[in-house]
């Protein structure tokens, strides 16, 4: 009536299955969830002063970002004097932010509280060691020189919560570089 081999592999199936299934219960409790249970809030204040025609560029190490609901706030300004000596002449400048491609990262720039994105162009370029890194840039800012002018910048970085079991991402830091590029106006008829 019964096959004995038949049931004998059955059960020997079973057994595999059963033991498949309990290594990769096993596996999944002793691997490390991405989580931390370290918390900060920590905003960079910098100040990058133009009092010439010049390039000035910051780097900001972004460690310990974990995947939130919350974005992630940076804090810096761009000023035409240093609270003692101001620019003698109009300038312009252009902004740019490279950051390294490591996160899934969101990145929004806001200018003088205003929440639009000021963010014109975003493009992936490969460096000379083939490394990826997302540039980010903004339209052209001027400054006069008659009177003390600032303008703050909050950089809102979203890692989004949909990677937070994702354990790739355990342990890897995201960089971005700021840079300033500043120069003369030349007024046309003087």
């Amino acid at each position: 009536m019964f096959d004995r081999k038949r049931i004998i592999i059955i059960v020997k199936f079973l057994i595999t299955l059963l033991t498949l299934i309990l290594i990769l219960m096993l596996i999944c409790r002793t691997l490390a969830k991405y989580e931390t249970t370290a918390t900060t809030d920590a905003n960079i204040q910098a100040a990058f002063y133009l009092l010439k025609d010049d390039y000035q560029t910051m780097t900001v190490n972004l460690a310990e970002m974990q995947p939130r609901d919350e974005a992630y706030s940076y804090t810096f300004s761009v000023a035409n004097n240093d609270g003692t000596k101001r620019t003698e002449t109009s300038l312009e400048y252009d902004l740019q932010m490279r950051a390294t491609t490591n996160l899934p990262l969101r990145y929004k720039l806001y200018l003088n509280g205003i929440e639009i994105n000021i963010i014109t162009n975003s493009e992936t370029i490969i460096d000379e060691y083939g490394t990826y890194f997302r540039v980010f840039s903004t339209d052209t800012k001027m400054f006069g020189h008659t009177e003390n002018e600032t303008n703050i910048y909050n950089l809102v970085i979203e890692f989004p919560l949909e990677y937070k079991q994702t354990i790739e991402y355990q342990d890897v830091i995201e960089g971005i570089e700021i840079t300033v590029n500043s120069r003369q106006m030349i007024n046309e008829g003087a």
